[in-house]
């Protein structure tokens, strides 16, 4: 089976990079896939009963050029590889999860590649792993890559 829109959710940990280069040799095996990195900026609620409003907005705009800056960075560490690929990159704000299957919903992916664990905060221990979510609940076929040891 080939895919045609293959979403890749990156947190920039290990495993997700793994996941990228997966989802790439997909769309390359294709030909005509066209590939959907997306990364999810998690708002972490705590900060707001410790920061002034002016505080916490001026985080939040430091979380968002840091993630900026890691998918440029990302990009240009796999600019060879998506040579000839059909591809676009997106930074949402929420719950992994959320965004991830929202996206797959709203671009129509047929595919979703995410890595076997990501960077887990104290939300995923109590609550469930974002692989884990978006597997129970995604619109398509997911495709969980594990690192090599």
């Amino acid at each position: 089976m080939a895919f045609k829109k293959i979403l890749c959710a990156v947190d920039f940990s290990d495993d997700s990079i793994e996941a990228l280069n997966r989802a790439v040799d997909l769309a390359r095996q294709s030909g005509s896939a066209r590939l959907f990195i997306l990364h999810a900026l998690e708002a972490q609620p705590v900060f707001s009963q410790y920061l002034p409003p002016e505080g916490l907005g001026e985080l939040t705009v430091d979380l968002q050029e840091k993630a900026h800056e890691a998918m440029e960075k990302l990009v240009e560490q796999f600019r060879a590889r998506l040579k000839d690929v059909n591809f676009k990159t997106q930074i949402s704000s929420g719950r992994g999860f959320e965004e991830i299957l929202e996206n797959a919903n709203v671009w129509g992916a047929d595919l979703i590649v995410v890595g076997s664990h990501g960077s887990a905060g104290l939300d995923q221990v109590v609550l469930g792993s974002t692989t884990g979510r978006v597997l129970e609940r995604a619109p398509c076929s997911v495709l969980i890559v594990r690192r090599n040891p």
